[in-house]
């Protein structure tokens, strides 16, 4: 080390590779730097998660949403049987038969389009602890 170094390293002064003034010393600048970096590739990572995150939502609103338009067509469909089965008669019984077969459907669709919004839901969840724990962090 120079007499020059010395000096400066008393004032609180460094020389970089470079013969740039530092206040920090140079391992010091370096790990500030590493730091800045990482939290740059850090902001970058949970923009995309949030961006995921943001697009999950959406999906389990418009799976909701199917979902209670299925379950009420569903009343809507047993309702009208219902009106069928007051009215009697061979052709009361086809449109029964008919009903009844949509309504079959229809719960089958609903209990996929459920099976389907749990399983969204789980992952929020997920989504939204591993947010909490980064918050937490």
């Amino acid at each position: 080390m120079s007499e020059a170094d010395a000096i400066l390293k008393k004032a609180g002064l460094y020389m970089d590779d470079l013969h740039r003034l530092r206040l920090l010393a140079p391992d010091a600048w370096e790990t500030t730097t590493a730091l800045s970096e990482q939290s740059k590739e850090f902001s970058t990572t949970l923009d995309s998660f949030l961006g995921s995150s943001q697009s999950l939502i959406k999906t389990f609103e418009e799976v909701a949403s199917l979902v209670e338009a299925e379950r009420l067509r569903a009343m809507s469909l047993k309702s009208q049987l219902s009106a069928v089965s007051k009215g009697g008669g061979a052709d009361a019984e086809s449109k029964r038969g008919q009903i009844q077969v949509l309504i079959r459907q229809k719960e089958v669709e609903l209990e996929r389009l459920r099976t389907e919004l749990e399983a969204a839901a789980r992952v929020e969840a997920e989504q939204k602890e591993f947010i909490q724990r980064f918050n937490a962090a």
